[in-house]
């Protein structure tokens, strides 16, 4: 055929023999050639090895297959894009999350999926990136997508350098802690209820441990024993008990499979050593620690001792008069 035509032929792939245990596979290139000695064409051969070429080109290619599928399992959204901002590869949580498939979100920007005012940020943000050269992390990025859905996002980009267009293109990692965010408001929300009752509470409330160290304390609770804030927190419970009432009292800590709250009389002691009386009543929570709400009855258990004197005076008098 080339001697034919006289046209140079290329074979790309050209599968000869087995070579130390593995098939041969070359390039071949013909040419034809005039022979002037014999007055006749004739066809020069040129054969290129390209087996291990071929080879390393079928395990970089199953090493690409192997990285996608990882990147695509990653709940965290992966990107990368050009220097004007346009999306060149992307994961499947990042097209999930713009509810489109990831072929239609390559070549689209952040203008067709973001209100302009994200968008120019996020761009301006891109270019400072790739003139400085610097990677740049965002705790907390803010934006609502094109379907108006708020998200909060901690957000990693960088320069990465194209090699195939030979300029840098911007390689970015978003995880969304929208959720996340959302939990945390609450937790915040559920404590600031839980300060405002305790310091609005009219008992006072103390959080302890085990061993009766102070976690937690309001200040009714400060008050009535007449230490500060600072001084309660570095007290233990246990040594607050006036000794008489330890001996005179037994000690029974709540069952924790009932969730039941042991409600008791203790004798404390104030910063000054005075004593005073207690309705207590204590629970233990599922973390081990005690917590305990205090009630000053010492007016109270005043009030009662006269009210048994009178009765006892009253029942006196009675058996008095009828021996009269």
């Amino acid at each position: 055929e080339v001697r034919n035509t006289q046209k140079e032929k290329i074979i790309e792939k050209e599968f000869g023999g087995l070579y130390e245990g593995k098939v041969a596979i070359y390039t071949t290139i013909k040419k034809p050639y005039y022979d002037y000695e014999s007055d006749r064409v004739g066809v020069l051969g040129i054969t290129t090895d390209i087996a291990e070429k071929i080879r390393s080109n079928e395990m970089l290619d199953e090493q690409k297959t192997i990285l996608n599928e990882i990147i695509n399992l990653l709940p965290q959204e992966i990107y990368l894009k050009d220097n004007e901002g346009k999306f060149l590869l992307v994961n499947k949580a990042c097209a999930d999350h713009h509810c489109i498939s990831q072929e239609e979100l390559i070549g689209k920007t952040d203008y067709d999926l973001f209100e302009k005012k994200y968008a120019d940020e996020f761009h301006n943000l891109e270019q400072t990136i790739l003139k400085e050269g610097n990677t740049k992390y965002i705790n907390e990025e803010i934006s609502i997508d094109i379907h108006n859905v708020r998200r909060i996002k901690s957000v990693m980009k960088m320069p990465f350098y194209l090699s195939d267009r030979r300029t840098n293109g911007i390689l970015g990692l978003n995880i969304d802690i929208t959720a996340a965010k959302a939990a945390e408001q609450k937790i915040k929300a559920s404590e600031m209820r839980y300060k405002t009752l305790m310091e609005q509470a009219s008992d006072g409330i103390y959080l302890s441990d085990d061993d009766g160290n102070i976690i937690e304390v309001n200040y009714k609770a400060c008050e009535m024993f007449g230490y500060s804030l600072d001084e309660f927190y570095a007290l233990n419970i246990k040594k607050l008990i006036a000794h008489d009432s330890i001996n005179h009292h037994s000690v029974r800590i709540p069952n924790p499979k009932h969730k039941q709250s042991l409600i008791l009389e203790r004798k404390f002691l104030k910063k000054d050593g005075s004593p005073f009386t207690v309705e207590l009543s204590v629970k233990l929570l599922d973390d081990g620690n005690h917590q305990a709400i205090l009630r000053d009855v010492t007016e109270r258990k005043k009030v009662e001792k006269i009210l048994a004197d009178n009765e006892r005076k009253f029942r006196l008098l009675i058996e008095n008069s009828t021996d009269l």
